[in-house]
């Protein structure tokens, strides 16, 4: 009896679509087809969704002490955001400035150290770019999860032991581990001459400045104007 049923669910499937070539096909034109497969392929939430969940295994894996699992996630979060960033280019600026060209691989770093506190140090400073990203995207409502809530039970008394603070940083109050950067203050022109961020008080965007290297994770908080090749990008304030 169940096999004529399936025969049956089967033979009506066929007959019902028995003019369709695919649903990728079946528009007549070729531009058609791209705009059905652009719908289909979606915009950026979809890179945010896989980032998230992929940040959420990073937490895992190194509470199991399986850094090279992190960091296959950390990975695959790159390429999520790179192929985000094709589908979206408005995010690209941000998303390069905050994360890409320079955090990326510090935490990639961290996370190769062969040291679970300097790996936890690199979570944390991933978790707070990637929320001050969000702040800068308009879209701060995301930093208000449980993902963003979840940390190492000993990383306090790691983060101490290098030197570091155990601090409460922006608007939610997220626990992060603060410790300075070993270029503060040093004069740049782009990001990617510092630990942290190029950053400056020039509030005009695409005006000429001079930079100077953030100080801490924690200064991804306030307000300031993150400079790209000696100019500008406007200011920015992330609580």
């Amino acid at each position: 009896m169940r096999f004529f049923l399936i025969l049956i669910t089967l033979l009506t499937s066929s007959f019902i679509h028995a003019d369709s070539r695919g649903w990728l096909l079946d528009p007549k034109t070729e531009d058609a087809r791209f705009e059905r497969l652009q719908t289909y392929l979606g915009g950026f939430s979809s890179t945010m969704m896989e980032t998230g969940q992929r940040f959420g295994s990073i937490h895992d894996a190194l509470s199991r002490d399986n850094p090279e699992l992190a960091r296959y996630h950390w990975s695959k979060i790159r390429q999520a955001i790179e192929v985000g960033i094709i589908k979206r280019p408005a995010r690209a600026a941000n998303a390069k400035a905050m994360l890409l060209d320079n955090t990326w691989a510090q935490v990639d770093a961290a996370f190769a150290s062969g040291n679970p506190a300097t790996a936890w140090q690199g979570y944390e400073q991933a978790k707070g770019a990637c929320m001050a990203c969000h702040i800068a995207e308009k879209v701060g409502f995301m930093n208000s999860q449980p993902l963003f809530e979840r940390t190492a039970p000993d990383l306090a008394a790691s983060c101490k032991a290098q030197g570091g603070k155990w601090v409460k940083a922006g608007r939610a109050q997220t626990p992060m581990c603060d410790i300075p950067y070993n270029d503060a203050g040093k004069a740049c022109s782009d990001s990617d001459q510092c630990q942290g961020s190029c950053v400056s008080s020039e509030r005009q965007r695409g005006k000429k400045t001079k930079g100077q290297c953030s100080a801490s994770p924690a200064a991804a908080f306030g307000c300031y104007a993150l400079v790209s090749k000696g100019v500008s990008r406007g200011m920015i304030c992330v609580d």
